[in-house]
């Protein structure tokens, strides 16, 4: 039921810097986007995977996504 209530932000594109957390830019290739990927894994909700490597760059959880959305709907991202 949660996963549908957040599917709008399957491949939703964000920024992500060198901030800790969620956000921080990729391991891997050091690229600044990523893509929403609404695939569970574990207790995880969605991840982020870096749109210049397709390396995942981080798991989210319910909060990180109910931040999205509401930043969504109110046209902040």
């Amino acid at each position: 039921m949660a996963r549908s209530f957040y599917a709008s932000l399957q491949g939703k594109s964000v920024a992500i810097t060198n901030l800790t957390g969620a956000f921080r830019s990729c391991h891997s290739c050091g690229g600044k986007t990523a893509s929403v990927d609404m695939t569970p894994a574990g207790a995880h909700m969605a991840r982020l995977i870096c749109n210049g490597c397709g390396a995942q760059t981080a798991y989210l959880g319910r909060e990180h996504l109910a931040a999205m959305l509401a930043a969504e709907r109110q046209g902040v991202a």
